[in-house]
């Protein structure tokens, strides 16, 4: 850099000088490498000189560059990561882990919005264990970045924070940014492999993939991001597994031909509300809640099965499931919200093996379709018979 180049000819000079000396050089062991993610602590004294031989420039009282990586001071008293200087910087940026400054110790916390964008200069980044968030189109462009890490305790990646790597590397026909699934390498494949430690799948990852049929989903992947499978015309299934925490909006969007869908982990959302297409769904047991709208309008559905783990299944659930004949209820369940069989037309049968019915919201119903047959345990007929939301259905039999 430019600002210190005269300390670098002055250390140059000296290296010199002792290389061409007569007298016998000391051997310096090797330094063992710094794993990615380390924690890096910079002090800054009184007169603004950091320690560890890293450099400070201080922009105002909230903003400074540490190695020319620019940093902000937020409302918490947390740093995050915020941008980069753009004459200086280049190669890889080893982000610190806390600033030591006027008494103070400031952690880094994230990675804001848009901190490298278009940085086509950066290429690797060293994460530390301390951030907990990187933030929309926080690597966008970076086009010349091959290397990342993202230590575990990152908990949110937001929207298009990788686009446009296509330095990365690649499994599989497949580019990561470490565990984070950035996009296949060729769109037109018919099956695609993702690799063991997966945590996250990207926002628009397969995006237009027309070819993929289906897709196995390892264990580990945490979250599915927006609109991950979006135009993916011929995928048929699919399964959510046990370790996914959370799927975005419209991550299935426009897969017409989705037609099976397993899923594994304990709390379903409403990830595929308004699928017409899908007619069976297996939920494994390790489900313990559906959630409201779980399956609204999912007007092809036929066959669900509800494990016995299930305990909460939320309002609307299964609202204007219009090919639904039947469905089961286990006696695990504790908890019903209003209008969970609303508009099914089609259905004749619920078995019930709940002995106690559970009470219904205030004016709601199991379903509005009076013609339904509610079977339950026969020592509970009577009870099911007397109760709110559950006694418009005229036709009460034992199982």
């Amino acid at each position: 850099m430019k600002k210190y180049s005269y300390l670098f000819l002055a250390l140059l000079t000296l290296a010199l000088t002792a290389c061409n000396s007569d007298d016998p050089q000391p051997n310096t062991p090797p330094q063992p490498a710094e794993e990615p993610g380390s924690p890096i602590v910079v002090s800054v004294d009184n007169d603004g000189k950091a320690d560890g031989g890293h450099t400070f420039e201080m922009i105002d009282e909230t903003n400074f560059y540490i190695d020319d990586i620019k940093y902000t001071k937020n409302h918490l008293g947390e740093l995050m990561v915020s941008g980069y200087h753009k004459s200086f910087f280049e190669g890889e940026a080893k982000l610190i882990s806390a600033l030591k400054y006027h008494g103070r110790e400031l952690k880094v916390t994230s990675i804001s919005n848009g901190a490298f964008s278009q940085c086509r200069t950066l290429t690797a980044v060293s994460i530390p264990d301390c951030i907990t968030e990187i933030s929309d189109r926080a690597f966008t462009g970076c086009s010349q970045l091959a290397s990342v890490n993202i230590p575990a305790t990152v908990t949110r990646i937001g929207s298009d924070a990788f686009q446009g790597c296509t330095s990365l590397p690649a499994t599989d026909n497949i580019r990561y940014a470490d565990t984070y699934l950035v996009e296949p390498t060729d769109n037109t494949l018919t099956a695609y492999t993702i690799k063991e430690g997966t945590r996250y799948i990207g926002d628009r990852a397969f995006y237009n993939c027309q070819s993929m049929t289906s897709l196995r989903i390892p264990e580990g992947v945490e979250t599915i991001g927006s609109q991950a499978f979006w135009e993916c015309k011929n995928l048929s299934s699919i399964n959510i597994p046990v370790t996914v925490s959370e799927v975005l909006l419209n991550a299935f969007e426009d897969c017409d031909k989705l037609t099976h869908v397993t899923i594994s982990c304990p709390s379903v959302g409403s990830w595929f509300n308004n699928h017409p297409s899908i007619k069976e769904v297996t939920l494994g047991d390790k489900v313990t809640t559906i959630k409201e709208s779980a399956f609204r309008k999912c007007t092809g559905l036929t066959t669900i099965n509800i494990p016995e783990s299930v305990r909460t299944i939320g309002s609307n659930a299964f609202q204007y499931c219009s090919s639904l004949t039947t469905i089961s209820i286990p006696e695990g369940v504790t908890s019903i919200e209003g209008g969970i069989l609303w508009e099914c037309p089609k259905l004749t049968d619920i078995y019930c093996y709940i002995k106690e019915p559970p009470t219904l919201p205030t004016e709601s119903l199991i379903t509005n379709n009076g013609s339904t047959t509610l079977h339950v345990p026969a020592e509970s007929v009577e009870k099911y018979k007397a109760a709110k939301g559950w006694n418009f259905l005229k036709n009460i039999v034992a199982i």
